[in-house]
């Protein structure tokens, strides 16, 4: 292994800090996805232990015993964006804020920040495989995990 001289050093960091950003968009971008796919999927099923709906809810809603999902217009309203070095999954549903943590009538049944917490490894996998790709100098392009890139 060659030494690295102080100067060789100091330019090979600033070659990172110069993709960085750039490339860990491609990270940031693959973890919402991820966690916006896991939250959706938990819409109108009981996968996260909610609580029942009452008979009297299942009985007048069309779609039967779907926690959260009438018309799939609040599981649709579930999006991300990313920006810089930050990512969010949210809706901008006002009905959600309601769901994620309960009413004085209706219990809490939290989508997002379960789905956040069930993805909690897999996102910091993506995050922390992308920043070594970039440190080593292969420009964030190694595979992630199967079936992701």
């Amino acid at each position: 292994m060659g030494m690295f001289t102080l100067a060789g050093m100091a330019n090979h960091f600033a070659k990172i800090a110069a993709r960085f950003d750039v490339g860990m968009h491609g990270g940031l971008k693959r973890a919402a996805v991820l966690v916006e796919t896991e939250a959706k999927s938990a819409m109108g099923t009981y996968k996260y232990g909610w609580p029942a709906l009452d008979p009297k809810t299942v009985a007048r809603k069309r779609s039967g015993d779907t926690p959260l999902v009438e018309t799939g217009a609040l599981r649709d309203s579930i999006t991300h964006e990313v920006n810089f070095l930050s990512a969010r999954v949210y809706s901008d549903d006002p009905k959600m804020g309601y769901h994620e943590l309960g009413t004085v009538k209706m219990p809490p049944r939290p989508v997002l920040a379960t789905a956040a917490q069930r993805k909690e490894r897999e996102v910091a996998e993506i995050l922390g495989r992308q920043a070594v790709s970039l440190i080593s100098g292969d420009g964030g392009s190694a595979t992630i995990a199967p079936g992701i890139r």
